[in-house]
Formats: structure tokens, C-alpha cells, sequence
């Protein structure tokens, strides 16, 4: 047995043997569309059967609190690194359980994952989604004890090189490259475009934009003003993990600006046709070559890759820009405008001056002992 179920509840089909059987049930459950069900050790069924008892009806409500206690793009990053592990096991230690995860066989995983170049964020990534993996399915992973322990610990000290190198994308760099790109030819093009000026003008993390819905961006007129602008709202976030939700404004820049998320967003709506579909993914899937757009909506590592694929057609280099990069460069080029702290943390949503600090530098920049001492008069 590789792979085990809880007794009784019959989720997970039993992966035996392995003569490649196994990789292929293991891909079986492991590649649906929702992949965090793999995780779901209750009814699959979100809603009662007609004439259901009271009981089988609090138990698909349980079921959709214990889904909703991590985001959804969250729950199907933990499944596809899971499954990653899944392969791997099959691979390279096929008579190993997969679930019960051993302490030994994980810290094995995260040996070869270093020497094969992964960051640290992304092997603890993978730790993670065991870690969580093991506990939906009634296991306990004790990574707090032990070698396993003692190696995790290792791994946390390490120098963060990736993040050493994370480039920020500012203002005049994100309009540079979509002045080099030229109007768009095909409605691919215009999604790449929308993402990127509604990503920059915006702040929001990748996760935020990957889930947005037609219904959550509106374009509105200030009477007052002249100007239009675009309100988008955003029903959850890193650092609103109770959904209360929030309204951002963005306003529409004046001279047909590359960077206008106002003009980028309304010729994507009305290029796709998607106008009408309120509950629909605001920015949809391509087919891998980009001809044909599909139902399904984006991911969040979709909005890297359309970052990268931007820059290295202007001839930059792609490798040290993420989506990250949009909300880091926003931080930066609005700090460095002298923008106010107070408008900048609402806008991006930041609680405090710290994450700012950490993005720009700047302050560090203007205010340390060797600029106090050579830059300024001595004080009496």
C-alpha cells in the first residue's frame, strides 16, 4: 500500500504495487480540477441529498468551514506540491508510504530537492503541503521532534539567495515595457497586457488577482473629478483571512498612458466577450500556445509567467521578476515620489510602514549613521 485512506471513509482510491500502476492511479487523483478535495476527509457532496437528515446536512456544512479554513488557490498549491511528492515517492522509494509520511523518507525528499536547486521558500513550500497532506487524511506528521527537526531548522538558516535577488518593477520600467510591446494583435495579448497594468496599478498580490471575478471590477465615472476610474473589490487577503472584504479605486491616467489599468481592463472585458458573465474568472486560461481562451480561469503563477514572457519580449532579463515584483516596484516607485505612507498603505493594503521598509529600503537609504555624519551639518 503506498498510498492509504482513512478506514471507513473510502476517498482515496488504494495504490498498490510498483510496476507504474501506481504513478498512473496517483495522477488519477491527483490532477482534478479541484485538487484540494484530495484533502477532504468528509462527503464530497457540498450540499444534502433531498430528504436528508439533519445530521448528513451539518456534516457538508462542516465540510465547507474545514475547506474554508485555507483559500482555495492555497489548498490547490498544497495539492499539486503534494502530489509532487507523490511522484517522487513512486519514482525513487516505491516501497515507502506515501501517507503515513515517515519523518526519514521527508527529510530525504528535502535533501534532493536542495540539490537540485530549489529556493528555501520553495522546499518549505513542499514541507508544507506534506506536513498539511498528512493531517487531512488522519495522520500526524511530527516535524517538531528529531533529525527531521533538527534538519528543518538547518534549512531555516540558510542564506534566502532568491530573495536577495527579487527585483522590484518600477513605474518606469512597467511602462517602458509595455510602450515596447505595442498595441496588442491578438486577445491574448490583450489579457497579458491587462494583467500586467492592473497588477502594477493595483498592489495586489497574485493570489488576490488570480481569483478575481468579472463582478469584482467595475468601471465608474467621478462626476466631480471628470475622471473615471476602476473599483475593484477584493473579498479576501493575506491579511483579511475573515473575508471582510475591501474596495480599491484605481484612477484612470490621463494621455492614453501605458499603464492605465482603466483602458487595459475595459478592451480585455469587452475583447473576450465576458461582460455579461458576472460569476466568471476576470482573467481566463489560454490553450498552451494562446489560441484559443477557455472557461477556466488563471492561476497565480499564471501572472509570473506573463510577467516574464513581457520582459524577455522587450529583451530584459526575465529571470529575477516574479508577480511579486508588480506589488514590490508599486511600493517602491510611490515611496520614492514621496507619496504618503498613510496612501500608500491603504492602497496596498499594508497595516504598517514595516512591509513597506522591507520593499524599498529607502527610508534606510536617507536615514543612517553615514548619511547623519558626511550629508548633513554636524548638530552643536
Amino acid at each position: 500500500m503506498i498510498l492509504g485512506s482513512p478506514d471507513g471513509l473510502g476517498m482515496l482510491p488504494a495504490i498498490a504495487g510498483s510496476d507504474g500502476g501506481g504513478a498512473a492511479a496517483f495522477a488519477d487523483i491527483t490532477a482534478l480540477g479541484t485538487g484540494h478535495r484530495l484533502f477532504s476527509v468528509w462527503p464530497r457532496d457540498g450540499r444534502p441529498a433531498v430528504g436528508a437528515d439533519r445530521i448528513a446536512a451539518a456534516i457538508a456544512t462542516s465540510r465547507k468551514l474545514i475547506q474554508a479554513d485555507r483559500a482555495a488557490l492555497t489548498l490547490d498549491k498544497y495539492a499539486r506540491d503534494f502530489a509532487l511528492f507523490g511522484y517522487w515517492v513512486i519514482a525513487n522509494r516505491p516501497t515507502n508510504a506515501i501517507v503515513p509520511t515517515h519523518p526519514a523518507l521527508l527529510g530525504i525528499y528535502i535533501g534532493d530537492l536542495l540539490n537540485q536547486g530549489l529556493s528555501k521558500g520553495r522546499v518549505l513550500s513542499r514541507i508544507a503541503a506534506v506536513q498539511f497532506a498528512n493531517e487531512a487524511l488522519g495522520q500526524k506528521l511530527r516535524i517538531d521532534e528529531g533529525a527531521i527537526h533538527r534538519q528543518i531548522r538547518g534549512l531555516r538558516r540558510l542564506t534566502d539567495v532568491d530573495r536577495q535577488e527579487r527585483t522590484a518593477l518600477r513605474q518606469e520600467e512597467a511602462t517602458s515595457i509595455l510602450e515596447e510591446l505595442g498595441s496588442p494583435k491578438t486577445l491574448f495579448d490583450y489579457r497579458e497586457r491587462a494583467l500586467l497594468a492592473l497588477g502594477w496599478t493595483s498592489a495586489l498580490r497574485r493570489s488576490n488577482i488570480a481569483v478575481l471575478r468579472v463582478r469584482d471590477v467595475k468601471i465608474k465615472y467621478d462626476a466631480v473629478n471628470g475622471n473615471r476610474y476602476l473599483e475593484v473589490y477584493v473579498a479576501t487577503s493575506k491579511t483579511d483571512q475573515e473575508g471582510k472584504g475591501r474596495f480599491l479605486q484605481i484612477t484612470e491616467m490621463p494621455g492614453g498612458h501605458p499603464l492605465c489599468a482603466v483602458r487595459a481592463i475595459e478592451a480585455w472585458i469587452e475583447r473576450s466577450g465576458i461582460a455579461g458573465e458576472a460569476n466568471s474568472p476576470l482573467f481566463r486560461s489560454f490553450t498552451p500556445r494562446g489560441f484559443k481562451i477557455k472557461a477556466s480561469g488563471i492561476g497565480g503563477r499564471d501572472l509570473t509567467l506573463a510577467l516574464k514572457r513581457m520582459a524577455k519580449a522587450t529583451g530584459r532579463d526575465e529571470s529575477k521578476l516574479a508577480a511579486h515584483a508588480l506589488r514590490r516596484g508599486f511600493a517602491t516607485s510611490a515611496d520614492e515620489k514621496g507619496l504618503r505612507r498613510s496612501v500608500i498603505r491603504e492602497h496596498g493594503g499594508w497595516k504598517s510602514d514595516a512591509m513597506i521598509d522591507r520593499y524599498t529600503r529607502v527610508n534606510a537609504a536617507r536615514d543612517n549613521a553615514i548619511a547623519e555624519m558626511f550629508g548633513r551639518k554636524n548638530r552643536k
